[in-house]
C-alpha cells in the first residue's frame, strides 16, 4: 500500500490581457492538492487519486473556467491487470480499467496536464504494450471526463460538481513507437478517433 499527497501552491497574475472583455490586469492563488492511494496485489493493482483544483480571487470579469477549477475530484479510480509476456520473452503487457490520466505516444496529441491547474481525466479501458528494444504500443477507448463545474458562478465559488462522463464524447485509438529506429530518432505512428 502507498499513499502519498501533494500541494502545489501559484500566484498567477496578467497585466495587459490578449482576451476581449477579460479586463486590463488580474491576479489570482491557485491551489491544487493531490491524494494518491495505490495497492499492489501481484498481478493485480488498484489506484484512486483525488486533485482537489481550487482558485482564489476570481473576479466575475476574470477568465476563470473548469480549466482552473475542479474541486474535490475522483480522477483516478482504477483497476490494472499485469498480463506478463503475452508478446513473447522480453515483452510486458498491462491493462487498466476504470477512470485515469494518461498520456500516450509523445504527449502531442492526448495528453494530462501538469502545469494547468486541473488534468485531463478519462473513463474506459487502457492496454499498453512493450517489447525489448524500445518498441511500446497504447490501445485505448475511453471516455473523457468533463470538468464540472463549467459555469462561471461555480467556478467562481469552487463549487464541488462531479465530472461527467457519457457515450457523447468518445475517444479510443492507438499508437506504436519505435526507439532509436533511425540512429537516436524515435518513429512513431498513430491513429485516434
Amino acid at each position: 500500500l502507498t499513499l502519498s499527497a501533494s500541494v502545489r501552491v501559484r500566484g498567477e497574475a496578467i497585466d495587459g490581457h490578449a482576451r476581449a472583455g477579460a479586463g486590463i490586469s488580474d491576479d489570482v492563488l491557485a491551489i491544487r492538492t493531490i491524494l494518491t492511494g495505490e495497492y499492489d496485489a501481484g498481478p493485480l493493482s488498484f489506484g484512486a487519486e483525488i486533485y482537489d483544483s481550487r482558485v482564489y480571487g476570481a473576479d466575475p470579469g476574470r477568465i476563470t473556467s473548469a480549466n482552473d477549477v475542479n474541486a474535490f475530484e475522483l480522477v483516478r479510480a482504477n483497476v490494472r491487470g499485469d498480463l506478463g509476456e503475452l508478446l513473447g520473452t522480453g515483452s510486458r503487457v498491462s491493462a487498466r480499467a476504470g477512470r485515469f490520466t494518461f498520456g500516450p505516444g509523445s504527449r502531442r496529441l492526448i495528453a494530462s496536464d501538469d502545469y494547468r491547474n486541473t488534468t485531463n481525466g478519462y473513463t474506459g479501458v487502457l492496454v499498453e504494450a512493450q517489447r525489448h528494444r524500445g518498441m511500446a504500443a497504447p490501445v485505448f477507448y475511453v471516455l473523457p471526463q468533463q470538468r464540472r463545474p463549467d459555469d462561471a458562478a461555480g467556478v467562481r465559488d469552487n463549487d464541488v460538481a462531479f465530472d461527467h462522463e457519457g457515450f457523447d464524447q468518445q475517444l479510443f485509438g492507438g499508437f506504436v513507437s519505435q526507439a532509436r529506429a533511425l540512429g537516436r530518432a524515435t518513429i512513431e505512428l498513430s491513429y485516434v478517433g
